[in-house]
């Protein structure tokens, strides 16, 4: 039996003692769902890490892919998790993916400001944060206001189109959520009417 050590692995993630079924193999993520619908996704090294993740090296990233490309099931041990020959063992290393938060908004800190990086269309952070914003963005910042503030917004406008780097605009309504729970705008109650259907007449 060949063991398999994750590097790291998510205090958010499922406990790995239950039954597994595996869900999806992709090139850099492998997912099993439980049946009680919790997932569980393995992480090729320096791919991304979430909430319910493991991440993995990449040579035994690859190589629990190959067996499981090939039909082998995932069994749940005591141990840890079986795949054909290995045995992907109990993490050891874990971190809290937990967005914690703060009643004050405390501004961006310096540091990241400064960072030469390119935000996706619009340049350094430092750049971008100085110059008003272009149209298209106001409509959105006041569609997020309105939104968060109870008013049925239609997201269908911004989403799933754009130009440049990225398709849409999913990834900076993402972060604008994410920064909105970070600061207290948004809980679990007022976030539930955020992508309520709107009605048609």
């Amino acid at each position: 039996m060949k063991r398999i050590h994750p590097l790291m692995a998510s205090r958010q993630s499922a406990d790995y003692r239950q039954p597994w079924q595996m869900s999806g193999v992709w090139r850099r993520s492998i997912n099993f769902v439980a049946k009680s619908g919790e997932l569980l996704t393995l992480h090729r090294r320096g791919s991304g890490f979430s909430p319910g993740g493991w991440i993995l090296r990449g040579g035994d990233f690859d190589a629990l892919r190959d067996v499981l490309t090939d039909g082998e099931k995932p069994q749940s041990t005591a141990a840890g998790i079986q795949i054909g020959e290995f045995l992907l063992c109990e993490p050891e290393r874990c971190c809290s993916l937990r967005v914690p938060r703060y009643l004050a908004s405390p501004r961006l800190n310096a540091t990241y400001m400064q960072r030469s990086e390119e935000t996706g269309l619009f340049g350094p952070l430092t750049v971008a944060a100085a110059q008003p914003l272009c149209p298209e963005l106001r409509q959105f910042c006041h569609c997020f206001q309105s939104a968060l503030a109870g008013a049925a917004t239609d997201w269908r406008l911004w989403l799933g189109k754009g130009p440049g780097l990225t398709p849409s605009h999913d990834d900076t309504l993402t972060g604008m959520l994410l920064a909105a729970w970070y600061f207290g705008a948004i809980d679990e109650r007022t976030g539930r009417n955020f992508f309520a259907p709107i009605r048609q007449p």
